[in-house]
């Protein structure tokens, strides 16, 4: 009896013993690794219900998104989904979602994102790109959604996706992302939900321009709706020296956003693109509409507009002391005064 006894005492302190060294190495990893709170992200409640398309076109450029080809790869607190663009055979440039990881530690592992810019899908599989050092399971995830996607497009027949897609333009569309057009040309249809351009911090509107290569957005407080030439418009002003302004220049059109959370504008007109993605910063998911321009699809109004007229404001022509005095105080040059005729216009 004893003896019995015995042994079953020995066999609870064994599993105690395995227990606590269990415990003992998960707290260790932990320690060394990305451990952190979850960051919070500013995502759309639209696009989370369900995944977005593994596979989208805007114009010449295909987007693999990896929300479900990576589904099994985990960074340190889950996934890490990704969109990876490639236009005429090579990777243009490798975007992260919104994902769960500690912000700090992530944004560390993202610096390997550029490593397979210009390669083709064969030479980007072959390369080696190390997991960064203090990051390791957010860089690691990284490095296997991009392998996921690449050889996903290295298998798939783009034309044929092309063909099913409709003339290689389909995407996320506004209503998917919980928008509803406004008719732009019934009147007083854009009046009835525009709000107020101000200058007030955080208040603002926001302004992008560019295509799915390269684009940046901007908090802007000038500007106004109305009409002219027999159509509606909007304008807006960008100072010379604005990151935004050699895309408004060069894009002929643009998008105006208002957003439900102010944190969006406030980050926008506090932070250049020129220092990094702000939209990635924030876990915005950027969208397109049919002429390739982007949006983001937690706005909760959007205008697009085709530029019908640009031009920089000419200081022999101010009449009043207000434009004088504040040029005087500007560093950033004078604004350049952009016209857009609204082509579309949706609503939350």
């Amino acid at each position: 009896m004893m003896k019995e006894k015995y042994m079953k005492r020995n066999r609870w302190m064994k599993a105690l013993c395995f227990a606590a060294v269990l415990l003992l190495a998960v707290v260790v990893v932990a320690m060394q690794s990305d451990a952190c709170p979850a960051p919070h992200n500013l995502q759309s409640d639209a696009l989370q219900k369900g995944h977005r398309d593994t596979v989208r076109f805007v114009g010449d450029t295909m987007i693999v998104c990896t929300e479900l080809l990576g589904k099994k790869i985990q960074g340190y607190a889950g996934t890490v989904p990704l969109d990876v663009y490639l236009l005429h055979g090579k990777v243009v440039k490798v975007v992260a979602l919104p994902n769960n990881e500690t912000p700090s530690f992530f944004q560390s592992a993202a610096a390997i994102l550029g490593s397979w810019n210009g390669l083709t899908p064969k030479q980007a599989l072959a390369k080696k790109v190390d997991a960064v050092s203090g990051a390791t399971f957010s860089s690691r995830a990284i490095v296997g959604n991009v392998k996921a996607a690449l050889e996903y497009a290295s298998t798939v027949d783009e034309k044929a996706l092309r063909a099913k897609a409709g003339n290689g333009t389909a995407q996320a569309t506004p209503q998917s992302a919980g928008f509803h057009p406004i008719d732009v040309m019934k009147p007083g249809a854009l009046q009835a939900g525009f709000p107020f351009f101000t200058d007030d911090d955080g208040h603002g509107l926001l302004l992008c321009s560019g295509d799915v290569q390269a684009h940046n957005a901007m908090t802007i407080g000038w500007g106004g709706l109305g009409t002219l030439w027999s159509r509606p418009t909007v304008t807006v002003y960008v100072a010379q020296a604005r990151y935004t302004h050699q895309f408004m220049d060069k894009y002929a059109y643009f998008t105006v956003m208002h957003f439900p959370d102010n944190r969006v504008v406030d980050y926008m007109g506090s932070h250049s693109g020129r220092d990094g993605d702000k939209a990635q910063a924030l876990g915005l998911h950027t969208l397109y509409t049919e002429n390739g321009t982007p949006y983001y699809a937690e706005a909760d109004l959007v205008i697009e507009c085709r530029t019908m007229y640009g031009q920089d404001f000419d200081p022999a022509q101010f009449r009043t002391d207000a434009p004088r005095n504040f040029y005087a105080r500007s560093s950033s040059g004078v604004h350049t005064m952009y016209m857009g005729e609204v082509v579309s216009a949706w609503q939350k």
